[in-house]
């Protein structure tokens, strides 16, 4: 992707936005990691 512009902000302006942030909760995410895929013969393992 292309890289977004710079905006040139004050520190007023920067801490309004970052007061404006929620907390970010990893706990509340979902892990969709996929297991190992693979096929060593007529048969393939996939767990789902």
């Amino acid at each position: 992707y292309k890289q977004a512009p710079y905006e040139s902000i004050t520190k007023e302006k920067f801490e309004e936005m970052v007061s404006k942030l929620k907390p970010l909760d990893l706990d509340k995410t979902k892990d969709r990691a996929i297991g190992s895929k693979f096929c060593d013969s007529e048969a393939c393992e996939i767990k789902l």
